[in-house]
């Protein structure tokens, strides 16, 4: 039997038309689990039985983060939780790995101020920077550890337009439309949505 938990809380269960992330456990009946994470669903419409990935059980994500908690790890005052030498690592996986971003210089004295302006763009109305801006958040999450490339995901075909059944094919799909200069604003805030709810699973 598989039993749906919201968050992989155990006793918040989800039931069909709930529209969130949530962890899927095999589980032997609605009281007990056993935490093998299946992967990650999203969904308003879909059945319980939609929701079954796995089997996925090494891919088990620490919590993604926001756009805000990058821009505080950057340039926020009080105690940070990454350190600046974790945020070069991080810049310099996400330069190397990203065409978007592929001209950052991997050093976050270098590229702090380019940094926050793309986690916090000047126009919050251009679609363009405002998926340039999930997107980082999300190389982020990647580079930290925080979420796995290889997750399995299902998006509900109602709220999203993808193909992608993974984080990372959703991350290259956001890559790829970025990267059009030919691309909608439609086409960006699909892709702005799909890396949104990512950041905030």
């Amino acid at each position: 039997m598989i039993t749906f938990f919201k968050r992989g809380v155990p006793s918040q269960l989800v039931g069909a038309g709930t529209r969130s992330a949530i962890l899927a456990f095999t589980a032997s009946d609605n009281s007990s689990w056993i935490g093998k994470v299946l992967g990650y669903v999203v969904g308003s419409s879909l059945s319980a039985s939609d929701k079954v990935l796995g089997p996925a059980p090494t891919l088990v994500p620490t919590k993604p983060r926001t756009p805000g908690y990058w821009k505080h790890q950057f340039g926020g005052k009080g105690k940070h939780k990454e350190t600046d030498p974790q945020l070069t690592g991080y810049l310099n996986d996400t330069k190397n790995r990203s065409g978007v971003f592929a001209g950052l210089t991997g050093n976050v004295d270098a590229d702090r101020d380019a940094v926050l302006v793309t986690l916090k763009p000047d126009d919050s109305s251009i679609m363009l920077d405002k998926a340039k801006k999930h997107l980082l958040a999300m190389w982020l999450n990647i580079a930290s550890g925080k979420i796995d490339w290889y997750l399995p995901m299902t998006f509900d075909p109602a709220d999203f337009d993808t193909t992608a059944t993974t984080v990372g094919e959703a991350i290259e799909q956001a890559e790829s439309v970025i990267l059009n200069a030919a691309a909608t604003d439609a086409e960006l805030e699909n892709v702005k949505d799909m890396m949104d709810m990512l950041n905030n699973l």
